[in-house]
C-alpha cells in the first residue's frame, strides 16, 4: 500500500543553528525524515498518519510538547500537506505505517513560526541497566546477551519507542566474552559500570539499578531517584521513560536551531576521485542544517575546495560536520579547515 503525494520543491531552505561548544558524540539520524509508527490490522489510517505527523514535529523541535503541533495547525497547516509517502512495512515481525516527509516544507514551516529545530546531528546515549531479578545471576541489559523475559523485553520496547519517535540514539552494551563472564562475579555490576561506559562514545550516560526486592516488588535506583515499585508498567517502565524523556529533552534544547547571524567558512576536501564522489559531497553539504549557500572555490586533482556561508559560526560547523561519518578531519589553518572524504 502506497500512496505518493508530489510535491514541488521550489526553493532552496535556509536552515538555522546554534549549538553549545561542549565534547560532542552525536551521529547523523539518516532516517529523521521516515516516521514508523506500529499498526495492526484494526489501526486507522488517518488517525496513524496525524500520529506521524506529531512525531514528526517532537523530533524535529527537540521538545515533547503539543504545543508546536498546534501552532503549526492554528496558522492554517492541514498534515496532509507534509506527507510525501506512506507505505506498511514489517520489521520483525511488527506492522508499521512508514511515513516519508517533506523535510523542505516542515523546514520552512518552523522558520515562518520561529520554532526551534534539530537537525540530523543527534546525540548518542549510553544505557547501563544493572538488573538483579532474583532469579538469573546479576547482569547488564546488553545488545547482544539478552535474556528474554517480561521485564527484558518491555525495556527494549521502551528504548526502541524512544528511539523511533525522539530521533536519538540508545546504545546499550555489547560485552565481550570476558565481560559476560565477569558479570557472575560478585563485584562486577556494582564495579564494571566504568570500565564498560569507557569502551563507548556518548553525550549522556545513564546508570539504572533495577533490583527484584520480592513478589511483584522491586526497587529502582542509580541515576534515578531511589523508589520501590510493584508494578513493571506502571511503576518501573515509566521511571525509565520519564528519565530518558528528561535527558532527551535536555540535549535536544542544546541542539536547537536558533541563530539568524551568517558567516563564511572555506573547507577543503580530499578523496574526491569521482564526479560521484563529488556529488555525495555536496550532497553532505546541502544537509546540514547550517548550511545557507555553498560555491566551488578551486578543484586540483583529488581536492576541492568550498565557500560555504553559514548560519552561526566556524566552531558551530565544525561541530555539525562531525557527526557525517564520510568525512574525517584532518588540519585546520586561518584559511580552510581540512577534511577526507571517505568513499566505503
Amino acid at each position: 500500500m502506497e500512496i505518493i503525494f508530489k510535491k514541488a520543491l521550489k526553493s532552496k531552505l535556509i536552515f538555522l543553528t546554534i549549538f553549545l561548544c561542549i565534547p560532542s558524540y552525536t551521529k547523523e539520524y539518516k532516517d529523521l525524515f521516515n516516521v514508523y509508527y506500529p499498526i495492526d490490522s484494526t489501526s486507522n489510517i488517518q488517525k496513524t498518519l496525524n500520529e506521524s505527523f506529531n512525531v514528526m514535529v517532537f523530533r524535529l523541535s527537540g521538545s515533547s510538547s503539543p504545543s508546536n503541533i498546534w501552532k503549526i495547525i492554528n496558522a492554517g497547516n492541514p498534515r496532509e500537506k507534509y506527507i510525501l509517502s506512506y507505505t506498511s512495512k514489517s520489521i520483525d515481525n511488527k506492522s508499521y505505517l512508514v511515513t516519508n516527509f517533506n523535510q523542505e516544507l516542515f523546514m520552512q514551516t518552523f522558520l515562518e513560526l520561529d520554532i526551534p529545530l534539530v537537525g540530523y546531528s543527534r546525540p548518542s546515549i549510553l544505557l547501563l541497566i544493572n538488573i538483579q531479578d532474583g532469579i538469573n545471576e546479576g547482569y547488564f541489559l546488553s545488545s547482544n546477551n539478552i535474556i528474554s523475559n517480561d521485564l527484558n523485553n518491555a525495556l527494549l520496547d521502551l528504548i526502541k519507542k524512544t528511539e523511533l519517535y525522539r530521533g536519538v540514539f540508545i546504545d546499550l552494551p555489547e560485552l565481550d566474552l570476558i565481560e559476560m563472564q565477569k558479570q557472575k562475579e560478585k563485584n562486577f555490576l556494582t564495579q564494571g559500570n566504568h570500565s564498560v561506559a569507557n569502551k563507548y562514545n556518548y553525550d549522556e550516560l545513564i546508570n539504572i539499578e533495577l533490583v527484584n526486592t520480592g513478589i511483584n516488588a522491586w526497587e529502582v535506583s542509580g541515576d534515578i531517584s531511589q523508589l520501590e515499585v510493584s508494578n513493571i508498567t506502571e511503576g518501573l517502565l515509566g521511571s525509565v521513560e520519564s528519565l530518558l524523556k528528561d535527558k532527551i529533552d535536555t540535549l535536544l534544547v542544546q541542539k536547537a536551531l536558533k541563530s539568524s547571524s551568517t558567516s563564511i567558512v572555506n573547507i577543503s576536501i580530499i578523496g574526491i576521485n569521482t564526479f560521484e564522489d563529488y556529488k555525495e559531497v555536496k550532497n553532505s553539504l546541502n544537509k546540514s542544517f547550517i548550511t545557507k549557500d555553498i560555491s566551488l572555490s578551486s578543484y586540483n586533482n583529488n581536492e576541492v575546495e568550498f565557500k560555504i556561508e553559514i548560519y552561526g559560526t566556524e566552531e558551530d560547523f565544525k561541530k555539525d560536520f562531525s557527526s557525517f561519518l564520510v568525512f574525517n578531519f584532518l588540519e585546520e589553518s586561518d584559511d580552510y579547515i581540512k577534511y577526507r572524504y571517505i568513499n566505503d
